[in-house]
């Protein structure tokens, strides 16, 4: 059995420069791709701003820009009763998309 290093190397330059290039080329086109469609961001904008310290405390809040507190916040911090009562109130539907 006779090795050829030779074409071995070229072999493996060559597949390592096609997976460069493929990366290149999916890199660009996720870059031309943000550019000509871009994300729509104007939920970020409805948001409150809140500015936390390292340990999460709330150091300052100021509202959204319609003047409303938009605050993240998890159903395990909200009173059980006052989600039954949004339960009552509300689409019906909304427990059962939530439990999917």
């Amino acid at each position: 059995m006779i090795l050829v290093t030779g074409s071995r190397l070229a072999r493996r330059r060559l597949f390592l420069g096609g997976g460069l290039m493929m990366m290149g080329v999916t890199a660009l086109g996720l870059l031309l791709l943000d550019r000509l469609a871009p994300p729509d961001l104007h939920r970020a904008r409805d948001a409150a701003l809140l500015v936390e310290a390292s340990d999460h405390s709330l150091l300052d809040a100021h509202t959204s820009r319609d003047g409303m507190w938009r605050l993240p916040l998890k159903a395990a911090n909200v009173d059980p009763g006052y989600l039954a009562l949004l339960m009552k109130t509300e689409d019906h539907r909304f427990e059962v998309s939530v439990r999917r």
